[in-house]
């Protein structure tokens, strides 16, 4: 059988000197045999020909004919084995065309390994790729970078592609045709439908077209050192024998600690780097190739993968020591950035420390404090960048130490200074009220510090008024904002705390658009669970748990098994232990201990990479007073666990739970790090 990859990209894989600017470029598209490509070509022309369309490309359809890309994919999306998307960036971007290769043949290589895994019966691989128009760069006058391959430019652009995954994939694959094709995709119809695949993997709301299980997600960082690797000490000693070596210094920054790479990287780094530091003939050209790198290390896709972290962690204190007491403006756009990641490395590892003023998240405060008007162009990038940076501070040091009232001290005087800032600078014509994400945030974050507090010492007083504060959140910030649904998901864990049903189906009702009626929601959860978020999951399948507490049964048998069986094999997703958790309850209810342990003991990937040290504790405490209810030879391994939590409010409550033997009130133990 002959299968087929149709692929297209997104974005211009440039990159910028200041994050709001970037625009995220990826690659992706889907997979098929021949027999259904052609009934996609089939199904585009007749739907494009009753639309009297022109193209189908995504951009052209998404702002008045979303509709047709809905249609398209509900035609076709059984047509094809899987979909694949790039996420991420090369660690290091030497040229937006580099850039490009590294994704597309990430895609690639994992999405023919997934092929060859799933299906027997491969005589051969074609591979169909969307031309770009994007003009080919000069870099040092007349040559340019292609992963790992110095090639001269007179090159046509569809013989680098074609060589360079040929170069690759054919060492991959033996007895297997493979024939690489550049296509038009103004004139290709299954290269559009690639295009209509990538346009909704790339939306939030589109995106739940797919199931998640067909749609292969390719992190290109990963990709890269697992396939790759090999090239990268022939490609760092070209890049100094062509006496490119700002780009040599960049590789040699990721890898100064590689067991293979260390000797190279360190040379390069002495011989180059430090030498011009030390002579001071560092130039500005430099500067920018560093501050550029900087900028994709904190990309947000790199950010929140809990393994990248601690190596990005390590680069930027590499990176700091070098710049060590430098002033200029050009050394501190780098500490910045640098700062920058190493407090997402505290946030994302739960990793803080006693004293506030020996965090990340205090230096970098300072750091804005005292340089913000050297680096930022204007006062409103200055002070928004504050505030973001106060955000995080908060949930960094303040949340992980338990510090609610002192935070919630802090966030009410930032509040006010902030509303002053929106009086001065935000536009006032419009009389309706103001949309504004960091305003939005401060209440949020006010609002759980208020439910911490709240849950943690049972005041009713305390929860009502985090209600207040997580309203104010929502009505800050548009539906559309990706923000949207979490903070309506820390607002039901409130109602369900608060156990007030009604307006949790409300809540439901109104943003889901179904009938405030409890089957119509259970319904909504049972049809759409691949679709949801788990965090979304978590908010139906409490409101379902609330239900039953108060009103009766509402999951059927099978309806229970269903989910189980369903979020049993997703355990690469977090939060899917904590969804487990509360399957378990229902199986409680029914009086079906076997398969309630069987829940609690399931090893989830997700859970065990995705946080650190003291938050592990707090996760493990809550499975384990579980487990305690169900089996008395938990005990003494759940003391230990208990002992080891600093915080005297916490540990009390944990021992509290213990004798109370209330399997509801365990589960309900720390909902907000769960919300």
């Amino acid at each position: 059988m002959d299968y087929y990859f149709f692929i297209d990209e997104t974005g211009s894989f440039n990159h910028f000197s200041t994050r709001e600017k970037r625009r995220i470029s990826r690659v992706g598209g889907y997979v098929c045999n021949n027999d259904n490509k052609k009934k996609i070509y089939e199904n585009l022309i007749r739907l494009r020909n009753e639309k009297n369309l022109e193209t189908l490309h995504f951009r052209e359809l998404i702002f008045d004919k979303k509709e047709v890309i809905e249609e398209a994919i509900q035609e076709n999306k059984n047509n094809i084995i899987f979909s694949f998307i790039s996420v991420g960036v090369p660690l290091i971007i030497i040229h937006p065309q580099q850039y490009y290769i590294e994704c597309l043949l990430a895609v690639l290589i994992e999405s023919i390994e997934k092929l060859l895994k799933n299906v027997n019966d491969v005589d051969s691989i074609n591979i169909e790729i969307a031309y770009r128009r994007h003009i080919l760069e000069e870099i040092d006058g007349n040559r340019l970078i292609d992963n790992g391959t110095v090639i001269e430019l007179y090159r046509s652009y569809d013989k680098i592609i074609e060589y360079e995954i040929k170069k690759i994939l054919s060492k991959k694959i033996k007895k297997i045709n493979l024939n690489v094709s550049l296509l038009n995709a103004n004139r290709n119809e299954n290269i559009q439908f690639a295009d209509i695949i990538i346009g909704c993997l790339n939306n939030a709301e589109l995106k739940t077209n797919f199931d998640r299980d067909l749609s292969l997600r390719v992190d290109v960082v990963k990709a890269y050192e697992r396939y790759f690797s090999d090239n990268i000490k022939t490609l760092m000693k070209s890049l100094v024998k062509e006496g490119m070596f700002n780009d040599a210094i960049k590789y040699a920054f990721v890898y100064k600690n590689d067991k293979k790479l260390q000797k190279l990287s360190e040379e390069i780094l002495n011989k180059h780097l430090i030498e011009k530091l030390e002579q001071g003939t560092f130039s500005e050209q430099d500067f920018l190739s560093i501050e550029y790198f900087l900028q994709e290390l904190s990309d947000n896709d790199n950010l929140m993968y809990s393994e990248n972290i601690s190596k990005l962690k390590d680069i930027s204190n590499n990176i700091l020591e070098t710049f060590n007491n430098k002033d200029n403006k050009n050394y501190l756009r780098i500490k910045e950035k640098c700062l920058y990641i190493l407090m997402n490395w505290e946030t994302h590892t739960g990793n803080t420390c006693e004293n506030y003023k020996n965090t990340y998240a205090f230096e970098y405060e300072n750091f804005l404090i005292n340089e913000g008007s050297n680096i930022f162009k204007n006062i409103p990038e200055k002070i928004i960048t504050q505030y973001e940076t106060i955000l995080r501070t908060i949930q960094t040091y303040y949340f992980n130490s338990f510090k609610f009232e002192e935070a919630i001290e802090k966030l009410e005087g930032y509040i006010d200074k902030y509303e002053t800032f929106i009086d001065a600078f935000k536009n006032k014509q419009n009389e309706e009220q103001i949309k504004d994400d960091i305003m939005a945030r401060l209440y949020g974050t006010i609002g759980q510090s208020y439910a911490f507090l709240g849950s943690l010492n049972n005041d009713i007083y305390k929860l009502k008024e985090a209600k207040e504060y997580l309203l104010l959140d929502l009505n800050n910030i548009c539906k559309s904002n990706k923000y949207y649904a979490q903070g309506l998901s820390f607002l039901i864990t409130l109602l369900w705390e608060l156990e007030e049903i009604q307006e949790i189906e409300e809540n439901l009702s109104s943003y889901y658009g179904i009938k405030k009626n409890e089957n119509d929601i259970k319904n909504f959860l049972i049809q759409n669970k691949e679709k949801l978020s788990n965090f979304q999951v978590l908010d139906f399948i409490r409101y379902i748990n609330l239900f039953e507490k108060k009103k009766g049964k509402l999951l059927s048998d099978l309806e229970i098994d269903e989910l189980k069986n369903y979020f049993f094999r997703k355990e690469n997703y977090y939060p899917v232990n904590l969804i487990l958790k509360w399957i378990s309850i229902f199986y409680l209810d029914r009086n079906n201990q076997k398969v309630a342990i069987e829940l609690l003991n399931k090893k989830v990937k997700s859970f065990e990479i995705i946080q650190e040290n003291f938050f592990n504790t707090l996760f493990e405490t809550n499975r384990l007073l579980l487990l305690n209810y169900l089996d008395q030879n938990v005990i003494n391994k759940l003391i230990s666990k208990i002992d080891k939590i600093e915080i005297e409010l916490l540990k009390n409550k944990a021992l509290k739970l213990m004798k109370e033997k209330d399997y509801r009130k365990i589960a309900k133990f720390l909902p907000y790090y769960y919300g």
